[in-house]
């Protein structure tokens, strides 16, 4: 990896590591909600919307630091499952989900330095990317 995605990595989890980070993203998180077809964002208060955020934000820092996918798989097998099961269709959770993490990789992009946007922007797709593709294999083994 080249330098400049180095500092980008760095940069991420100075940000994610930030203690203001989960109410940074409250607001994008409702937003989601309400932008997303399906989604009912008044069944969830801000207390279970920071949990559920704390969670996500672990997720990231996990895959942005490349240690393991230990947090990943228990967020993919309690979180994600809890809201399906609480009424949300796999349909909106994966428009929801994709919605979300361009929104948050973009808003990590926007308090970064100028010159490592672009690359904290990419390894934010990449794990979008990614994430995106778990939400689908938990959504297709509800369905099973």
């Amino acid at each position: 990896m080249n330098m400049a995605m180095e500092k980008a990595r760095e940069v991420m989890k100075q940000l994610l590591r930030d203690p203001e980070i989960v109410d940074r993203l409250l607001p994008i998180t409702r937003m989601t909600m309400e932008l997303t077809e399906g989604w009912d964002a008044g069944k969830y208060d801000d207390s279970a919307l920071r949990e559920a955020l704390r969670g996500f934000v672990a997720v990231l820092l996990e895959a942005i630091e490349g240690k393991s996918t230990e947090l990943r798989g228990f967020f993919m097998e309690t979180t994600l499952p809890a809201f399906l099961e609480a009424g949300q269709s796999g349909d909106s959770l994966v428009k929801a989900s994709a919605t979300y993490v361009c929104l948050v990789a973009a808003e990590l992009a926007a308090a970064a330095p100028p010159e490592l946007r672009a690359n904290v922007l990419s390894l934010g797709a990449v794990f979008a990317g990614t994430y995106v593709q778990e939400v689908c294999q938990v959504v297709s083994r509800s369905r099973s």
